[in-house]
């Protein structure tokens, strides 16, 4: 199938994840953090963006009127980076599991505020084009007059870039350029979700032209970066719900199609560890009960068998209030008379 479109405009109430950049290196990755064993080669550095013009940049520092130290002319607070050629920052990005940054292989960990570190998030999301002030001002503060949405953001604005300005202090982080808001497209970013989609991408790509080994590597590359949900620890945040649920739903697909290779490969192991992988996501998923059902039946263990059609049965009930479809019986009533499964 055709990977999902990932990025709505930015003008809209955002529904989903950009899609992916060209992938770092891995050998870049910061080693404070893990990083998937499994991604069989490296790959080429994601192509950089020309940094804006000083004329394009409408005061990328200003805070709030209250701040005179950043109220300079537009000309004069342009990002140091295009002006004196030095190295921009490297920001890595965890957002599947506990959400992680490091910048030059160090850890951020002060982040200013909650505002400023969901902002922050909504940001790398949606980092390939820009997001309209008016778009962050609804969303994070919907109940604020104008006025005081707009003093909010530039609030939070200014304390993310001072979070991010502690080892590069020359440098502009988060620009603003015809009232929208932008990370510096200088700075060299990799998102373990647009690795993710990305390999996920060139795994469809290749089981449509008949290339199944070179699939299932990357199906194995894109599940090794799925350390767990998509900003976990937002677990009520609207703007997340969106992709989190699609980015599930992708990594529960590819999923299933390792967990059909491997046992069509007789390899039981692999597709049972494939198959709880499915469950622990999505207890009521059935294919996956009748997955490990038919694993442990040849595995001669018919008891695990029944087991696990209790198991499913039991969470259908306990989720959804339904009883397992006719599929699923029947598999049970075959294992309960010893056929052949």
């Amino acid at each position: 199938p055709e990977p999902p479109q990932l990025l709505g405009p930015a003008t809209e109430m955002p529904k989903a994840v950009a899609q992916p950049a060209e992938a770092t290196p891995p050998e870049q990755l910061p080693p404070h953090a893990p990083v998937p064993p499994l991604a069989p080669q490296a790959v080429e550095p994601a192509e950089m963006a020309l940094p804006p013009r000083p004329s394009e940049i409408v005061h990328p520092d200003a805070a709030t009127e209250s701040e005179p130290a950043m109220q300079t002319n537009a000309l004069e607070s342009a990002p140091e980076i295009a002006v004196t050629g030095q190295e921009p920052p490297a920001l890595t990005v965890y957002c599947l599991g506990p959400f992680r940054v490091f910048q030059d292989n160090q850890p951020v960990t002060d982040w200013p505020s909650n505002k400023g570190l969901s902002i922050f998030k909504f940001l790398v999301t949606h980092r390939e084009r820009p997001v309209a002030k008016e778009v962050l001002m609804e969303h994070f503060w919907p109940d604020a007059n104008p006025d005081a949405a707009r003093n909010n953001l530039n609030v939070a604005i200014y304390g993310l870039r001072r979070a991010l300005r502690r080892t590069h202090p020359d440098y502009s982080h988060v620009l603003f350029q015809n009232d929208s808001y932008l990370l510096n497209p200088t700075m060299h970013i990799w998102v373990d979700v647009e690795e993710f989609v990305r390999r996920h991408a060139q795994a469809d790509q290749c089981t449509q032209t008949g290339q199944l080994e070179e699939a299932i590597d990357e199906y194995r590359a894109a599940e090794a970066f799925y350390q767990g949900e998509f900003l976990e620890e937002d677990r009520y945040e609207d703007w997340i719900v969106p992709v989190r649920q699609s980015l599930q739903d992708e990594y529960v697909g590819m999923l299933e199609q390792l967990s059909n290779y491997y046992l069509e490969q007789h390899d039981l192991e692999t597709c049972i560890l494939m198959a709880n992988k499915m469950i622990a996501v999505d207890s009521c998923y059935e294919e996956a009960h009748r997955r490990l059902m038919r694993c442990y039946c040849r595995q001669g263990y018919q008891h695990l068998a029944l087991r696990q059609y209790h198991l499913c049965v039991e969470a259908l009930a306990n989720e959804l209030d339904v009883e397992p479809s006719t599929e699923t019986l029947k598999l049970y009533v075959q294992i309960r008379q010893q056929s052949p499964v």
